[in-house]
């Protein structure tokens, strides 16, 4: 009969990590479980059902597919950062994400940037958009993205965070790293615009 110790080795090769322990797949209703063992196994982001069309070629599939990795995460994010965070050695990686006190406005922002791009995402898919309909919702997306940035409008999720810190290098670091990624992705959609 093996100790303790030994049975708690596995191979990394064949065995699926099964980190989310009480939060496993059996209570999963909204594919959270899934997604981040195949994002820890895989080192990817899971891709989505639905194909992406053609007019979305140039534009990242994991940026499109991580707000709704992100918006499962944060409809359980207590329990799986409580989780994490009592493991004896959890991943460093994440260790060092639930320690930050911003890790929650991080995941606020991709679900707000992301319900912008989703909403622009199914305007395009639809059977019945034409093809003059194309330029109007690029616009629009481009302009959202802009006014989100002139008002550094994170996310109401993010907004509270920032409001409850003391920490302004936190804050200031935060607002540095989210119009970064709001001006990337105004330039790759004023990229695709001028195609």
């Amino acid at each position: 009969m093996a100790s303790e110790s030994e049975s708690s080795v596995s191979s990394d090769e064949n065995d699926e990590i099964d980190w989310l322990g009480p939060l496993g797949a059996e209570e999963d209703d909204c594919g959270l479980y899934e997604d981040l063992v195949d994002i820890v196994n895989n080192n990817e982001v899971p891709e989505e059902k639905t194909p992406a069309p053609v007019v979305f070629v140039d534009i990242d599939e994991n940026s499109v597919n991580l707000a709704p990795a992100a918006e499962r995460l944060l409809k359980k994010f207590q329990p799986v950062k409580s989780y994490f965070l009592s493991m004896a050695s959890p991943p460093a990686i994440l260790q060092k994400f639930f320690q930050d006190e911003f890790a929650e406005a991080y995941l606020g922002f991709l679900v707000n940037v992301g319900s912008t791009m989703q909403i622009t995402i199914r305007k395009l898919q639809s059977d019945k958009v034409l093809i003059l309909e194309l330029h109007e919702t690029m616009m629009l997306l481009r302009r959202s993205l802009q006014t989100k940035l002139d008002q550094e409008f994170y996310g109401a999720i993010a907004r509270n965070i920032i409001v409850r810190s003391d920490d302004n290098d936190k804050i200031v670091q935060f607002k540095r790293q989210a119009n970064a990624f709001l001006e990337r992705t105004e330039e790759r959609t004023i990229s695709y615009l001028e195609k």
